[in-house]
C-alpha cells in the first residue's frame, strides 16, 4: 500500500512538473519547434530597427510595446489600447506629479535615444518581460523587470554590474553579451545567460577563442534549443581584416559550433522556416571589390544564393528563394518573406534628397513552405527623418499572430501611433501596398516629456528616492 502511495504521490509531482511551465512541457518531444508560450519571437527580428527588440505578443494575439516611457498592452478583439497597470486609481500616462511616476506599473523610463536599443520586451507563460536600462540618469546597469499580462505583480528580478547591447530572452533565459575588461583596459567578451525566475547566477556559457580579437557579438537569435549569434573578429596586429563567423551553441549541452560555409563566403543573415534554418551568404571577394559602397551610401547590390539547413547549421542546400546581398529575410511560421528594407535604411541622405520618393517605400516577396514565389507587395516608411537618417517604425512584414503591426516613434516628443494590417491580403496584393489602418494613437505623456529632458541633460530629481 505504501509503495502504491508512494507512486501516485511521485506521478503528481511529475504532472506538476510538467504543468508548472509551457516550455517545461515543450521540451518533451517538441524541442525544436516555436512555441509562443515561452520561446524567443523571431519574427520581430529586424537587424537595423532603432527601436531595440521592444514589442512582443502573447497567444491571444494580444501586443505589447514600449512608447513614451510606458509599457502598453492592444487587444485587438477589443481595440483596447492602454497602458499596463491594473491599479484602479492610477492615471497611467496622464499623471503629472513627477514623484508619482513610479506608482504606475507600466511606467519604463528607458527615454534616452542610446537606451532605447538596449531594451528588450519578452512575453513567457502570462508575464511580459522586459530588460533594459530603466534609470539611465543615475544607473548604466541593465534591470531585468516582470509583469503580469492583467498589469499587476511588477517585480524587479535582477540588476546587472553593466549595460547590455545585445541580449534576447528565450525559454526561460536571459542571454547577453558580457564586455569585461581587465587591470590594463583590455577587454574581452563572452556570453552569458540569466534564469528569468531570478534564482540562479549569471553564467558564461561561451568565450570565443583563437589568435583574432574580438570586438562584438551579436545579432543574437533563438529556436528550438539552440542560441545563434555573430562574433566579429579582426587582426591583433593590423586590425583591418575583419572576419564574422555565426555560432550555434546547443542550450541542453553547453556546446557550440561555428556554421560552417565555404572560405570564399560569409553568414550574412540566418532566420527560421519549416523548423528548419534559413541562411544566406555573401560573396567577400564580391563585397571587397565594391569597397563596401551599401555603408557609403550606394545601394548597390548583387544575387545571392539562400539556404536551409537543420537547426545546427548542418546539412545545407541551396532552395529556390532570389534575394539580393543586403535583403532582409522574415519569417511567421506560414511564409518566408524577403525584402530590400534593410538596404533602404542605410542609403546616404545625399541620394534621398536627389530622389526622395524612391526610398520612402520598400517591396516584400512572400514564399509559402515549398518555397513557392504566392505574392509581392509594398510597404510605405512611415516616419522616415531625412535629416537624421534614420526610421521611427519598429516594423514586422509578419509578425506572430494574425496582424501585421508597424509602430511609429517620434523621439522629439515620445508620442507614437499603431497601425495594424490583416494578414490574410497576402496572396491577393500583386505588388500592391500592404493596406494598414491606425489602430491606436499615444500622445506625449508627462512622463516622456520629463524623461526627454533627462535624455537631454536637463534638471533631474531622483523619482526613485
Amino acid at each position: 500500500m505504501k509503495k502504491v502511495t508512494r507512486r501516485i504521490i511521485l506521478a503528481i509531482l511529475a504532472l506538476d512538473i510538467l504543468t508548472a511551465t509551457g516550455c517545461s512541457k515543450m521540451q518533451q518531444g517538441r524541442a525544436d519547434s516555436f512555441d509562443p508560450a515561452c520561446d524567443y519571437q523571431y519574427q520581430y527580428y529586424n537587424t537595423d530597427v532603432e527601436l531595440g527588440l521592444n514589442i512582443t505578443e502573447d497567444e491571444s494575439g494580444c501586443l505589447y510595446y514600449l512608447a513614451g516611457g510606458y509599457l502598453y498592452k492592444y487587444d485587438p478583439k477589443t481595440g483596447e489600447n492602454a497602458p499596463l497597470c491594473n491599479k484602479t486609481n492610477c492615471l497611467h500616462d496622464k499623471e503629472t506629479d513627477e514623484t508619482r511616476f513610479k506608482s504606475c506599473n507600466a511606467f519604463f523610463p528607458i527615454v534616452d535615444d542610446f537606451a532605447k536599443s538596449t531594451s528588450v520586451v519578452s512575453y513567457e507563460n502570462g508575464y511580459i518581460y522586459i530588460a533594459g536600462t530603466v534609470d539611465w540618469a543615475y544607473s548604466y546597469n541593465t534591470f531585468i523587470t516582470r509583469i503580469k499580462t492583467d498589469g499587476s505583480q511588477r517585480q524587479d528580478i535582477h540588476e546587472f554590474n553593466g549595460q547590455y547591447y545585445n541580449s534576447i530572452m528565450h525559454r526561460g533565459y536571459y542571454y547577453y553579451a558580457d564586455k569585461a575588461y581587465d587591470e590594463d583596459g583590455n577587454y574581452s567578451f563572452s556570453v552569458k545567460s540569466y534564469p528569468l525566475d531570478g534564482h540562479g547566477k549569471e553564467k558564461t556559457i561561451f568565450v570565443p577563442s583563437g589568435e583574432m580579437l574580438t570586438y562584438e557579438i551579436d545579432d543574437f537569435m533563438a529556436y528550438g534549443k539552440y542560441l545563434y549569434f555573430c562574433v566579429s573578429q579582426t587582426d591583433k596586429e593590423t586590425k583591418s581584416t575583419s572576419k564574422y563567423r555565426y555560432y550555434c551553441l546547443d542550450t541542453r549541452t553547453g556546446k557550440t559550433a561555428e556554421i560552417k560555409v565555404p572560405d570564399t563566403e560569409t553568414v550574412r543573415l540566418i532566420n527560421f522556416f519549416n523548423d528548419k534554418l534559413i541562411l544566406y551568404t555573401e560573396n567577400n571577394e564580391k563585397n571587397a571589390a565594391m569597397g563596401n559602397k551599401w555603408y557609403d551610401g550606394i545601394p548597390d547590390s548583387y544575387e545571392v544564393p539562400v539556404y536551409e539547413a537543420d537547426l545546427d547549421g548542418k546539412n545545407q542546400k541551396e532552395i529556390p528563394v532570389k534575394i539580393q546581398a543586403g535583403y532582409n529575410i522574415y519569417s511567421d511560421g506560414d511564409y518566408l518573406v524577403v525584402s530590400n528594407d534593410n538596404l533602404l535604411s542605410i542609403i546616404d541622405k545625399k541620394y534621398i534628397d536627389e530622389t526622395p520618393d524612391a526610398f520612402k517605400e520598400a517591396t516584400y516577396y512572400v514564399y509559402d513552405k515549398n518555397y513557392k514565389l504566392i505574392d509581392s507587395y509594398t510597404e510605405d516608411f512611415k516616419g522616415y527623418n531625412s535629416e537624421e537618417k534614420f526610421y521611427r517604425v519598429y516594423y514586422s512584414p509578419l509578425g506572430v499572430g494574425k496582424i501585421s503591426y508597424s509602430l511609429v516613434i517620434d523621439p522629439e516628443d515620445g508620442s507614437a501611433v499603431l497601425y495594424g494590417g490583416d494578414k490574410s491580403q497576402i496572396g491577393a496584393l500583386v505588388g500592391s501596398q500592404f493596406k494598414r489602418k491606425k489602430l491606436a494613437v499615444i500622445d506625449q505623456s508627462p512622463a516622456a516629456k520629463f524623461g526627454i529632458e533627462i535624455s537631454h541633460g536637463k534638471a533631474y530629481k531622483n523619482i526613485w528616492s
